[in-house]
């Protein structure tokens, strides 16, 4: 049986997953920012004198899971009765419903791109360069950031097309860019979920749902803070997508009126960002290709 391709979980693998904080119920999620406070660095140079304070304040940040996204179809006794003896009806089906619940997540995850615009690099009206890259990571780095824990999001067009392209990275006189998966990225490194190597060794991770709009690819460094999103669950079904649960409810029922068998597929879940400074766009022309 021919089936659908599907792009690998890459993004939600990687930002932060919240939904352990509402496996009980709840519909909204609260992140407290201790990073926000502004706290100064007084010097006493009198002894006995009072401290001087500040005041303490935590920014509440929230995700609201407020989308409910599904997939259903009706599967006819005549062929089920013709298939199902040759074919897993069932698993095939139920695998697609996946993918595409899947993609609806990771699209609304990608799609946060728009709140990292102050901290944006590049343009559409040409490719990446090395430039790009290093502001990106600076951008970062620069905001104290640890790089061991930040990851590239970059197109599938843009990393063969325009990356490889770059004469820097695959010259032999440099080693910054590994065409191979090396050294340890922790939980997600699998060449099964989008990891296509490393770049100053930062892993790189590809996905065709990375926003292609304005004239050009959204692409993206992150840091794990960067984005959240919570999944509802009610412990009926899990489906794993990678290394990470993605919690897709499938129920059936038979349909006497259609001589069919109902399937709905479906997911309930938020997405928003938990820091705006956390993540840097990369913008390149989706149409250039860098020889």
């Amino acid at each position: 049986m021919n089936e659908k391709n599907y792009p690998k979980a890459t993004i939600a693998n990687f930002v932060t997953d919240l939904s352990q904080y509402v496996t009980a119920g709840g519909d909204t999620v609260h992140v407290p920012d201790a990073f926000t406070n502004t706290f100064t660095v007084k010097t006493q140079s009198s002894e006995g004198t009072q401290v001087d304070t500040s005041t303490a304040a935590l920014v509440d940040v929230t995700i609201t899971v407020n989308t409910h996204k599904y997939v259903a179809f009706l599967i006819g006794d005549k062929s089920m009765e013709q298939m199902s003896t040759i074919y897993d009806l069932n698993r095939v089906y139920a695998r697609e419903v996946q993918g595409l619940l899947t993609d609806a997540l990771e699209d609304d995850l990608f799609a946060l791109y728009s709140s990292l615009t102050s901290t944006a690099v590049g343009d559409t009206a040409s490719g990446l360069s090395d430039a790009t890259i290093r502001r990106a990571i600076a951008t970062l780095t620069s905001a104290d950031f640890d790089k061991n824990e930040l990851a590239f999001f970059f197109h599938e067009n843009a990393y063969w097309l325009q990356l490889h392209g770059i004469s820097k990275y695959y010259t032999d006189d440099t080693a910054n860019l590994s065409l191979h998966i090396d050294g340890n990225f922790g939980s997600v490194a699998d060449a099964s979920r989008g990891l296509k190597g490393q770049l100053f060794g930062i892993p790189i991770y590809t996905s065709t749902r990375v926003v292609n709009a304005l004239q050009g690819y959204q692409n993206m460094l992150l840091h794990p803070r960067a984005f959240g999103f919570a999944i509802l669950n009610d412990g009926s079904v899990d489906t794993e997508v990678g290394a990470s649960p993605v919690r897709i409810r499938i129920q059936s029922q038979y349909e006497l009126d259609y001589l069919a068998t109902l399937v709905v597929g479906d997911i309930m879940y938020g997405t928003g960002v938990l820091r705006a400074d956390a993540g840097v766009v990369i913008r390149s022309d989706n149409s250039f290709v860098v020889s």
